[in-house]
């Protein structure tokens, strides 16, 4: 018998969502516990909802099992944190998706997977921090992070099944810069919401072979491991044809969202279980999802799997024999989550410290303009932790503990605005939200190129108190004399033509001559200049970019 507690009620966006920590019928005989924790997104998607994608099947396998792959972690769990979209999203789709793509072995070296913990102290919201309840996180949120953030490896920034403290656990933020510099190389390009069919029809899945499928078969057929979310307490589990575990159907007793995040890894065709029980074995009684779960590997006798069978996904079964009261599909919405990742060099990256007691009140964004405008004309969240996600903390400190007063260092990554094409201007934008004498104090901002080349380092002492300030640097490419994006010959002709006082160059131009970064412009800039366009150097000695004013 499942044994449930009801830990609180939390209201995101107008939303209420109910949360529990469940314990399976594994954790029942040990005496654990494991919590859920996906929050239900009913706002609309940041990502495309096509109604069937754009994934044509051909020739598809009978079976599939990514599991296998060395690509794959070891199961993991959560234990009593709600982080289950953190393990599905970062732990195991992230880290196969990655390791696939740098042919890692993830499967027997830690150093080669990432981090749930990572990704979830910074979306938890850390609501209702008195009662412990873990709060939970939505998918976009988790997503969002590993697209602008990346994430930090399993080593580096661990979680603990049964931590001694749980608001340590769930609010510590990773702030270790040398971490987030090695996140930023990794991170997800792409991230999208599919949807198997329309939310209208009842019974869209009629047999192992339906061509709603296909689109979920092919992903995993060319090796993308999927995430979804469901209402999880009451599966109903089986022991199907091939001898393990699965679920027949999913139907919710309570009325209450009893979300649970789990990561598709595969699917068999083969695999069936009569559920109409009239001993012969329909198209509709075939086949197969193999699901991870978070709860660790002795979850439902799988080694931490189990099976989900076709016909559950339907809001209607095939058979009136599992059309029972309160039966829903089993994934939430008929929908499931796709990445695509990519290896990845920041261009240009900004170093900012900060000193508050509350981290709630900080909001971070970058942004860029032509060097005739005064604030930027574009703008994203890009600190630690976008905008939108980390104005929902607790009014407690960096280290997520208390109100001490404390100097914390955030990267922001400015690559997405072309850096280093014509001069412009860059900005660092801190807000402090709140009006109430508690400072937010601007400590350092330093801005590096990618091959970590410092640009500028400056100290500040700034206060702001309820208020905005923006950081301006402009910036400009060394060698590009001219100001026109490129480095070509006509650079080294303006130099020329300076050495014999035939043109004056601007300070801005002075500057992006002095390539070897002596101080002064001469012919020697121009010889690096021809060095570089014939390959014989790659980048000047005084770096990428330059710091204008």
């Amino acid at each position: 018998m499942k044994t449930k507690k009801i830990l609180s009620i939390v209201t995101l966006f107008g939303i209420s969502l109910s949360l529990f920590v469940c314990s399976s019928p594994m954790a029942a005989a040990t005496g654990q516990t494991f919590a859920l924790g996906a929050l239900q997104d009913n706002t609309p998607s940041i990502s495309d909802k096509p109604s069937s994608g754009g994934v044509c099947a051909t020739n598809l396998p009978t079976s599939v099992d990514l599991s296998q792959d060395k690509y794959f972690p070891p199961i993991g769990s959560q234990g009593e944190i709600g982080s289950c979209a953190s393990w599905a999203s970062t732990y195991y789709q992230f880290t196969y998706q990655v390791a696939r793509l740098n042919n890692w072995d993830a499967k027997n070296d830690a150093t080669k997977r990432f981090s749930p913990r990572w990704t979830y102290n910074f979306c938890n919201y850390n609501s209702d921090q008195t009662k412990h309840d873990n709060c939970g996180s939505f998918f976009r949120d988790n997503y969002t992070i590993l697209k602008y953030q990346g994430a930090a490896r399993f080593t580096e920034f661990p979680p603990t099944e049964y931590p001694n403290n749980i608001d340590t656990e769930n609010k510590t933020w990773c702030l270790d810069t040398s971490v987030m510099r090695n996140a930023l190389k990794t991170r997800i390009s792409d991230f999208k919401e599919y949807n198997f069919a329309d939310s209208s029809v009842n019974t869209p899945i009629t047999s192992y072979d339906d061509t709603d499928l296909n689109q979920i078969k092919t992903f995993l057929a060319t090796g993308n491991v999927l995430t979804f979310c469901t209402d999880f307490y009451t599966w109903d589990y089986k022991t199907l044809s091939n001898n393990e575990i699965g679920c027949i159907k999913v139907y919710d007793d309570n009325s209450q969202w009893d979300g649970h995040a789990l990561t598709i890894v595969g699917y068999d065709d083969t695999i069936s279980y009569d559920l109409n029980g009239d001993g012969i074995i329909e198209p509709y009684e075939k086949g197969a999802f193999k699901i991870a779960n978070s709860w660790g590997s002795e979850y439902y006798k799988n080694n931490g799997f189990v099976w989900l069978m076709y016909d559950a996904l339907n809001k209607v079964s095939n058979t009136s024999v599992q059309q029972v009261a309160n039966r829903e599909a089993a994934f939430d919405n008929y929908s499931y989550n796709y990445i695509q990742v990519q290896n990845y060099t920041p261009q240009l990256i900004g170093d900012i410290t900060l000193s508050q007691t509350s981290r709630n009140e900080i909001n971070l964004s970058s942004g860029m303009s032509d060097v005739a405008s005064t604030l930027p004309t574009t703008t994203f969240g890009t600190a630690l932790c976008p905008n939108e996600l980390w104005i929902k903390s607790d009014p407690i400190g960096f280290n997520g503990i208390d109100n001490t007063r404390q100097d914390a260092t955030f990267l922001m990554d400015f690559s997405m605005y072309n850096s280093g094409s014509q001069r412009s201007n860059y900005y660092a934008t801190v807000a402090d939200t709140t009006a109430n004498s508690n400072n937010t104090i601007v400590k350092n901002i330093r801005l590096e190129d990618k091959n970590n080349s410092t640009i500028l380092n400056l100290p500040y002492t700034t206060s702001i108190d309820g208020s905005t300030c923006n950081f301006k640097y402009r910036l400009g490419k060394y060698g590009d004399v001219d100001n026109n994006g490129l480095i070509d010959t006509n650079d080294i002709t303006r130099i020329q033509q300076y050495m014999a006082s035939q043109v004056t160059l601007s300070s801005d131009d002075l500057k992006a001559a002095d390539v070897n970064g002596d101080g002064v412009v001469s012919l020697k800039d121009a010889s690096k200049i021809q060095q570089y366009l014939s390959n014989v150097i790659t980048t000047f000695p005084a770096g990428i970019l330059v710091y204008l004013g």
